[in-house]
This record gives C-alpha cells, sequence and structure tokens, in this order.
C-alpha cells in the first residue's frame, strides 16, 4: 500500500488510537529555541547551535538513528548514496551545507552521515517501498499563500519520532526552521517566504546522480534569499529535490504560487486569492490514480492518504470564502480538522510544527505542534531574535 508517508515508531506516552474528532492535546516541546546566527561565521555556527540548542540536536540525533534502524538503513551507506546531491547542495548553498559542517564537527561526526540522516522525505521514500512488504501508516503536510498580503505557511506533519526537536536559525539573509538538523522546510528571507509538502506518494523525484538532485534544506534555505516568487520559480528548473516535493511560495509584493518539483519537470499553480496544497499531485487525474493504488473502499483512502483529498478541498474551500487573508485567518485554518493532524487511526504521524511567514512584517510565527496547543512564538529580522 502506498501512501502520503509512513508511520514510525511512536514516542512515550502518544496514544495513536485516540478519537479523531477528540484528541488528547499532546505536547514534547513548548517553545523551539531561537538561535541567532547573524553575524557569526558559518565555521562557527555549529557552536553556537550546540551551546543554545544542543538537546534538541541530540535527541534530533537519536530518533534519527532510530528511524534509520527501524526502516533498515544504514546511514554510512546512504551517505555514499547521496554524495553527488551532498555536493550539489553545497554547491548551491554553501552557507547551509557549511553550517551542517560545522555542526557535524561538534557531534564528533562525518558532515555527510549527518547530510543523510537529516533526509528525512528520502528515508519516508526508502520506507514506502518496503510498504509492498510491510504495514505502511501515512502521514502529510497542508500548506497555503496569500495574494496580496504576501503570508505563506505550513503544518508540518512528520513521524512522531521528529516531534521535540524544533529549533529555529535567524541568519543574515534567512529564517529557518529545523528538527534538530533535519530541515523541516521552512524559511522567511528578506523578500520570499518557502514551504514544502512531500509529494513522494506520485511524484518521482531526481535520481541521486542528477547534476540537478539536491537536499530540500539547501534547497528550500535558497529559494527564501531571492527576491520574487518569479526568481524562485527560476531557481527551480535547475535544482530540484530527490523526492517529489511541492514548494508553495510567496513574496513582499503579494505573489503567490504552489510549484510541484519531479523528474517530469515542474507544474505551476496561481491561484485567484492564493493557493493551496496538500500531498497529492494537482496533474489531472492524480486523486483518481492515487486512490487506485491506495485500494480499499472510500473511506479507508482517505484514512490511507492521510486526508490528502478532504485537505486539499478544506483548504480550497477556506481560501474561496475567507473574508480575510492575513496571518490570523491562516493560523485558524491550520488549527481545524481535517488540517491539523493528531495521533489517530493506528498512525502516529502527527503536526510537529506549524509556521506561518509575513514576508511583508519579516517575521516567522512559530508553534511547535498543533497552534491551539502550545501558541505561537514569533521572530523577526528587525528583533532582538
Amino acid at each position: 500500500m502506498f501512501a502520503n508517508a509512513a508511520s514510525i515508531e511512536p514516542v512515550d506516552g502518544l496514544n495513536v488510537n485516540q478519537p479523531f474528532y477528540q484528541p488528547e492535546a499532546f505536547v514534547i516541546q513548548k517553545q523551539a529555541p531561537v538561535v541567532d546566527l547573524t553575524g557569526i561565521p558559518v565555521e562557527l555556527h555549529g557552536q553556537r547551535i550546540m551551546s543554545q540548542a544542543g538537546k534538541e540536536v541530540e535527541l534530533f540525533l537519536a530518533n534519527a538513528r532510530r528511524k534509520f534502524e527501524v526502516i533498515g538503513l544504514d546511514p554510512i551507506e546512504m551517505s555514499i548514496e547521496l554524495t553527488e546531491v551532498f555536493k550539489n547542495s553545497k554547491k548551491l548553498n554553501p552557507e547551509f551545507i557549511g553550517t551542517l559542517e560545522s555542526l557535524a564537527q561538534e557531534l564528533g561526526i562525518d558532515a555527510r552521515e549527518l547530510f543523510a540522516l537529516s533526509q528525512t522525505d528520502y528515508a519516508v521514500v526508502k520506507l514506502m517501498e518496503k510498504g509492498k512488504k510491510t504495514e505502511v501508516k501515512p502521514g502529510g503536510c497542508t500548506s497555503m499563500a496569500f495574494n496580496s498580503s504576501g503570508v505563506v505557511g505550513q503544518t508540518n506533519d512528520l513521524a512522531s519520532l521528529d516531534y521535540g526537536s524544533g529549533i529555529i536559525l535567524k541568519k543574515d539573509q534567512s529564517i529557518t526552521t529545523m528538527t534538530g538538523f533535519g530541515p523541516a522546510g521552512q524559511s522567511l528571507g528578506k523578500r520570499v517566504g518557502v514551504v514544502i509538502n512531500f509529494l513522494g506518494a506520485d511524484t518521482q523525484g531526481m535520481d541521486v546522480s542528477d547534476s540537478m538532485a539536491t537536499g530540500m534544506g539547501a534547497l528550500v534555505d535558497a529559494l527564501a534569499k531571492t527576491r520574487s516568487v518569479e526568481e524562485a520559480v527560476e531557481l527551480l528548473t535547475t535544482n530540484r529535490t530527490i523526492v517529489g516535493m511541492n514548494f508553495t511560495i510567496a513574496d513582499i509584493d503579494g505573489n503567490a504560487a504552489s510549484v510541484e518539483v519531479g523528474r517530469d519537470g515542474l507544474l505551476v499553480t496561481i491561484g485567484e486569492k492564493g493557493v493551496a496544497h496538500a500531498n497529492h499531485s494537482l496533474r489531472e487525474g492524480s486523486e483518481e490514480s492515487f486512490r487506485a493504488n491506495l485500494g480499499g473502499n472510500f473511506k479507508e483512502q482517505t484514512i490511507a492518504s492521510s486526508y490528502s483529498f478532504w485537505r486539499q478541498e478544506a483548504a480550497e474551500t477556506f481560501l474561496k470564502h475567507t473574508p480575510e487573508i492575513d496571518v490570523d485567518a491562516m493560523k485558524y485554518i491550520f488549527n481545524q480538522k481535517p488540517i491539523a493532524q493528531s495521533a489517530a487511526y493506528g498512525s502516529d504521524f502527527i503536526t510537529v510544527n506549524t509556521v506561518v511567514l509575513d514576508t511583508q512584517s519579516g517575521c516567522m510565527n512559530y508553534a511547535p505542534g498543533i497552534g491551539d496547543w502550545t501558541g505561537y512564538q514569533q521572530v523577526c529580522f528587525n528583533s532582538q531574535h
């Protein structure tokens, strides 16, 4: 069975069979540490990160190794497999990879191994491939961007092993979210905001030996450093991820687009009031073929897709009818079912963080989980953080 992502192993205390509409509030992290790297040489980034968020990095590393063990992956072997991807990522975004190398030095491990351990989505694709012989359960994210207001955001839904290790890196040109040092896929630049959706179930990523193949974190951060949605889309014509991915992008001038990237090219969508995206491609006929691959009846498909089709329709309906397109509007819809993800039906995929980026104010609004459960913290370019 194929799905949007896959359950791995629930963290202690998480009930994966709780009622869908009355979930227990599950909070591991109440606030993410904000690591201010502005004005600091990249070779010292690792030292600063470990001094302010060492606990989160160590938790990420332990859980990532456990995840690889459960899936049956060797991070050393994967680091060799991803040699070209690492090189391409460093060429595209030397600062991002420089930070990783500095952190790896502090941790006493090879930078390429840390890079491999941070490739959460590629690991999920590997598990989905194994899903033909083993049970696979789903998960997924929902993203949205508003025209005019320059607001863009997402619920970031991952296996519960990725929960509790969120950190925020404030740098000279971007504010970026991480799970330990696994890229969470949300980055705010001085003019552009970027979030992502995993499309690995129905869209092939680039081959790992391809010259365009890059790591998601390096690419998201590079996109946020562009000056417009148009420039960001242009960057995606020559740099793409190794799994099928959608990038939802907004800029300070009020432009917004969703851009699906894969081995077969780009699919750019621009809406009247904005764009919304879940975890299946918006290509014509995608839902029908996705449901056929899932099998089962309609209800089983809804659950097995982690409500991707329902989330897409719910987000689009909200986008069509909402009288307001600001940060509060986006926070509201991200708190609602089916978009807010809690453990249910045996799946440990949950919303590990919620992010709303305001390109016009230069602020990231970050909740380490479902916003209603944790509240939001704000990090801005012009603030002390």
